[in-house]
């Protein structure tokens, strides 16, 4: 997920360049970690307020840029520096967001897989584990999108991933897939004569899923 924009305040730059000039030494990333909330806490006076606020969202921004990984371990700090920078109520809605991304992509690939209850038939030895809603199933031809179905399920299955929308279920059976990747448009998924794409609320989460399932099942495509 881009950084652009995130992470960022503005205030009056030529003030802000005094003000960073005399907080530098007191509080940067770096030493961030050894500074508890009551010390930075500290650091907040009326009249600085909102070069405050940038100040801590430079902090933040730097921090980021040495740091972001897909792991468990960066979201657990990442939470505990925005609280300790005082800037959970600071966030907008982008910057939310990108929290969300990150904290859904590392569960997918790290929690423990259980079995789904579904309401529509499947293989006797096939498991479902994985599930997103508001889907939605394209062809993709001369690139462009021809919709199949919207607003559908989607199901990662030890065996496939399918759309279920209603009595329609649209599946497409691993031993079919050639390749799948991150595009533009979506999660790619390419078969023998044709080139799908599903589409959800976060493409990303839906491909580190579906390659999980295929590092279980040792699939080398």
């Amino acid at each position: 997920m881009q950084q652009i924009k995130l992470f960022e305040r503005n205030s009056n730059d030529y003030e802000y360049v005094i003000y960073k000039y005399k907080m530098v030494n007191q509080l940067h990333f770096k030493n961030l970690i050894h500074l508890n909330r009551k010390k930075i806490k500290g650091f907040f006076v009326r009249n600085e307020t909102q070069h405050f606020l940038r100040y801590r969202f430079e902090i933040l921004r730097n921090w980021i840029r040495q740091n972001e990984i897909y792991s468990q371990n960066y979201i657990n700090s990442l939470d505990k520096i925005i609280h300790k920078l005082y800037l959970t109520n600071e966030l907008c809605s982008y910057e939310k967001e990108y929290l969300n991304h990150y904290h859904g992509i590392v569960f997918a690939k790290t929690r423990n897989l259980k079995n789904l209850i579904i309401d529509f038939p499947i293989n006797k030895n096939e498991k479902v584990y994985y599930k997103y809603e508001n889907a939605s199933l394209y062809k993709f031809v001369n690139k462009k999108m021809i919709l199949i179905q919207n607003q559908g399920e989607i199901f990662i299955t030890t065996q496939k991933i399918l759309l279920s929308h209603h009595m329609n279920i649209y599946p497409i059976e691993f031993e079919n897939i050639k390749d799948y990747k991150i595009s533009p448009y979506g999660l790619m998924i390419l078969i023998k004569n044709q080139t799908y794409i599903f589409k959800t609320y976060d493409d990303f989460l839906t491909y580190v899923s579906l390659e999980r399932i295929f590092k279980l099942r040792k699939i080398i495509l």
